[in-house]
């Protein structure tokens, strides 16, 4: 292995918003949801990009507190909300991040429930028991789909690229390999066809990835060679690897892989693969509450073996109370009840960026302009939290750079939400700042913190929102 990424603590004033929910808006800020409360508060990068010289503000207030939910970021930029475990009572809102305003809406259930945002912007959601249903950006209005043939509680799942869900279950049914006295298991696994409404089964590991009593499975995370690699739930259970067998009928192949370090699991908790590929995720090795990990400490998976990240072993709590997410900078978010840190990877080649094709050459202050390639998605959702928190950043954002300072524009209604989109022209849509200084400017689409190269693009100080902007073909990738 090339080696871990650095860990950096942050500044009292950002480490007493503690542990809770964050999500990257499209616009490059972040909001973020103490447990339990009513408060949002967003964060914005400093003006060189970088978050740590960042500042915060407070947003609108939610009408629900949320201690587990089910959550997703639509192409629009809004954030759907819908609580699941705690509290136990039907609620679901939606966050406008342009009117910084809540719109109380129609929830799915309540329970262990998990969503994820199909590639055609519906969101797909499994509730408790063998339940699913998909609803529509707007209105939200949930339509049930084929029940899963087993209970989809504490569910992992990954978006793939043929926009099936791959979905880990900790149901309590056979099979399960039962060992170590019914406490662990190899689970179940299935996917979701949502075009043809149907689950086809995927089989199960050798390795015991799930802790069968407490009922949990550590995060399941697409990754970039389009496996999905399954931490495990279990100490001393191994993780394991699923390889789709490219047909939408067949189960797939099952490969274990090592035992994470010091026999830690992780029951619930956060993952999100890195620009360089590597996966990063949390696990513990102190059992509490039944079998939950604490104690828990960051590793990286580099497709070979798990390793450790020195900095703050063991210090990090129960894993279900952290947070992973990815920033458009290349960093990765990390925050738990101590307060926030900032992850850097190892500065390793970053895995298939996205492509710029056609872009404007001139934009004007305030305007909104189309701009069109490849990956604009990314090939991994990025961040994943399991059946807990969902806060996946499979969407573009779009910077613009000028003499050291990075300014993010606001991106909407996005063409796609599918990951891994190869060679397939996708576009998004974005609005100038209207506080930008007139100039050149470089421009970069960024996809789970993998930046494309740059274009320049001059921004004019009129706003003539009813002149086309010209456009330029590009025809180098270089």
């Amino acid at each position: 292995m090339a080696g871990t990424g650095t860990l950096t603590s942050y500044s009292t004033a950002f480490r007493t918003l503690g542990s809770g929910w964050t999500y990257l808006m499209t616009d490059g800020t972040i909001l973020h949801n103490p447990v339990a409360t009513t408060t949002w508060v967003r964060w914005t990068p400093g003006p060189d990009g970088n978050y740590a010289n960042g500042t915060w503000a407070n947003a609108a207030t939610s009408n629900y507190t949320y201690e587990y939910q089910m959550s997703v970021v639509f192409a629009n930029g809004k954030l759907l909300m819908n609580a699941s475990e705690y509290p136990s009572t039907l609620q679901c809102e939606i966050f406008d991040p342009v009117a910084n305003g809540w719109t109380i809406c129609s929830p799915f259930e309540t329970g262990d429930i998990a969503g994820i945002v199909l590639p055609n912007n519906t969101c797909w959601a499994g509730g408790t028991g063998k339940t699913s249903a998909i609803t529509a950006e707007s209105p939200i209005n949930w339509v049930t789909q084929t029940p899963c043939p087993y209970g989809m509680d504490e569910i992992s799942m990954a978006l793939m690229p043929d926009g099936s869900i791959f979905c880990v279950l900790p149901d309590s049914g056979a099979p399960f390999n039962i060992s170590n006295g019914g406490a662990s298991s190899s689970g179940r696994s299935l996917r979701y066809y949502s075009n043809t409404n149907t689950w086809v089964e995927c089989g199960a590991p050798s390795n015991q990835i799930v802790y069968r009593s407490l009922g949990q499975v550590g995060p399941a995370a697409l990754m970039p060679n389009g496996s999905v690699f399954v931490v495990s739930g279990y100490a001393n259970g191994g993780t394991a690897i699923w390889t789709p067998d490219g047909t939408t009928s067949g189960p797939g192949t099952w490969t274990d892989c090592p035992v994470i370090p010091n026999g830690a699991w992780c029951a619930q908790g956060p993952a999100a693969v890195l620009p360089n590929g590597h996966l990063l995720f949390t696990a513990g090795t102190l059992s509490v509450d039944g079998g939950f990990a604490s104690d828990s400490s960051l590793y990286e998976w580099d497709g070979t073996s798990i390793t450790i990240v020195p900095y703050n072993e063991g210090g990090f709590g129960v894993t279900f109370g952290i947070g992973l997410l990815n920033l458009p900078n290349g960093q990765c978010l990390v925050t738990e009840p101590g307060g926030w840190w900032l992850y850097t990877p190892a500065a390793l080649p970053q895995t298939s960026p996205p492509l710029i094709a056609t872009a404007p050459t001139t934009v004007l202050l305030g305007g909104t302009y189309t701009i069109s390639g490849q990956l604009f998605n990314g090939l991994t959702a990025g961040s994943n939290a399991g059946s807990f928190y969902q806060n996946a950043t499979n969407y573009p954002l779009v910077s613009l750079s000028s003499n050291g300072k990075t300014y993010y524009c606001r991106t909407h209604d996005h063409s796609t939400m599918g990951v891994a989109t190869g060679t397939q022209t996708v576009s998004t849509n974005f609005d100038v700042p209207g506080t930008l200084s007139a100039g050149i400017y470089s421009l970069r689409v960024i996809a789970n913190g993998i930046a494309s190269a740059p274009v320049s693009i001059n921004v004019g100080a009129t706003n003539l929102t009813t002149h086309a902007a010209r456009r330029l073909r590009i025809t180098s990738y270089n």
